[in-house]
């Protein structure tokens, strides 16, 4: 990928990281769900959308002050990157309901390659605030889970039985407003 000059980058908001999309066009930015993707809609939800001419990228997510969970739907039109800023320091725990985007994450000289996997939980830590985790997504349609605790509240992480219920609870609620 080159440098273009004129990237706009676009931002969906968590408490210890942030999601922003780098394309060469604006996205509009929605705080409700389109009615083409009303199915998608979490009740009790924030909602934050990105919708541009690379597609859309749905992001719902819960905040308590340990922790946040977040449900994103991201339609994508083309080929996508997505930057991972973390603020905090944190573990964050991802799971794929569907499509497998690749993760690029810092390795010295040459990034080291994660593909991400359908429904299998992928557990990173962030032991500094950084960029340098970026996640490529061909064009097609993706539905990924996060749970996110910062380092503060590492505690949580000492049985992480709470992370797969949270995630299996979340995977029905998806495909129960799916279908």
């Amino acid at each position: 990928m080159g440098a273009i000059a004129s990237i706009v980058q676009s931002t969906l908001v968590l408490p210890d990281m942030q999601l922003k999309i780098e394309q060469q066009q604006t996205a509009v930015k929605l705080n409700v769900i389109p009615p083409e993707y009303r199915n998608v809609t979490l009740p009790g939800h924030d909602v934050y959308v990105e919708k541009g001419d690379f597609g859309i990228m749905i992001s719902q997510w819960l905040r308590w002050p340990e922790y946040s969970i977040c449900a994103c739907h991201f339609d994508f039109k083309e080929e996508s990157w997505v930057e991972m800023q973390i603020s905090e320091c944190c573990t964050a725990f991802l799971e794929s309901m569907e499509g497998t985007p690749l993760m690029f994450t810092p390795g010295g000289s040459m990034p080291i390659v994660v593909q991400i996997r359908e429904m299998e939980m992928t557990e990173i830590t962030f032991n500094e605030v950084t960029s340098a985790f970026r996640l490529h997504y061909a064009a097609g349609f993706y539905v990924s889970l996060h749970i996110c605790v910062p380092h503060r509240h590492m505690y949580l992480l000492k049985d992480t039985d709470w992370v797969f219920q949270k995630l299996e609870e979340y995977g029905k609620m998806i495909y129960h407003n799916k279908y």
